[in-house]
């Protein structure tokens, strides 16, 4: 069973989402949040998730958009290890 969290933007809006697991860069420098909002699609019902950078500004914690694509070929690298293991 997920986690149900609170997902909170870096523009202070919120919304409620189910954690999926957590991801950290090989030097552990970026941090990312992937969840769902119990939401999917197409005939095999698949399950859509999202992953967002991890900020932490003081004591909080907020998601950021992933934006640069070499960014995102390291994200899918990460990824790639959870699948493979």
């Amino acid at each position: 069973m997920e986690d149900k969290i609170k997902i909170i933007k870096s523009d202070g809006s919120s919304f409620d989402a189910f954690l999926v697991t957590f991801l950290v860069n090989d030097d552990k420098t970026k941090r990312y949040v992937v969840y769902s909002k119990n939401e999917s699609y197409g005939p095999e019902n698949n399950k859509i998730i999202y992953i967002s950078k991890l900020l932490k500004e003081d004591e909080n914690y907020y998601v950021s958009e992933i934006v640069e694509d070499e960014e995102w070929v390291s994200v899918q690298h990460l990824l790639k290890l959870i699948a493979n293991s």
